[in-house]
């Protein structure tokens, strides 16, 4: 129910203490979650919230396929989307076409699972001879992790991590962040295809 959004919304702000959300999201959108997201009139009510100074930017995150993509895009006025961006999705999941969908409505992107669930860390064997001959000091995730972040509409790159290690090689990834380079980029496609 549309009048269901503004109670489960405001029940959220009580319960984090605040009065407004910087950054707020339709959840997971899909061929599964469209319809009652559509009916609810989802996006509607969070442009009214935005309005009354609740939400600063409004977003959504997406696990569908390009065609609802292009249908929830075309509603116009988003802020921001959440896409599973990643050197292996990108064709094998059509992630290059969805931040190319939403590049093209100036749709800034925050990535998540960048590092595909652990999968481009834990590179198979042939993968990993491949990265350490070109790059030995380089480490999987730092790898992947740059990768994401090099696309040019990505505003930032959420990661999972597991423990305080994992927490400090991010933070260092990015604090000596530099972009992809060519040969990074055609290296990154030989991984995928291994």
């Amino acid at each position: 129910e549309t009048s269901d959004i503004r109670k489960i919304f405001d029940e959220q702000l009580k319960k984090c203490k605040v009065d407004y959300f910087d950054f707020y999201m339709a959840h997971n959108i899909n061929k599964n979650t469209y319809d009652a997201y559509k009916n609810t009139k989802m996006h509607e009510e969070l442009l009214k919230l935005k309005k009354e100074g609740k939400i600063k930017y409004v977003g959504f995150s997406f696990h569908g396929t390009p065609e609802i993509l292009k249908e929830v895009v075309a509603e116009g006025n988003w802020d921001f989307c959440q896409l599973q961006v990643n050197y292996l999705d990108w064709d094998v999941v059509k992630a290059r076409e969805q931040y190319e969908i939403v590049q093209q409505k100036g749709i800034p992107v925050t990535v998540m699972e960048p590092l595909r669930g652990g999968g481009l860390v834990n590179l198979t064997p042939k993968a990993l001879e491949e990265l350490n001959k070109a790059y030995p000091d380089t480490p999987p995730a730092e790898f992947g992790l740059r990768w994401a972040a090099s696309r040019k509409n990505v505003i930032t790159v959420l990661s999972g991590m597991s423990n305080l290690e994992q927490v400090k090689q991010n933070i260092a990834t990015f604090e000596k962040y530099q972009d992809m380079t060519e040969d990074e980029e055609k290296l990154a496609d030989k991984i995928a295809k291994i």
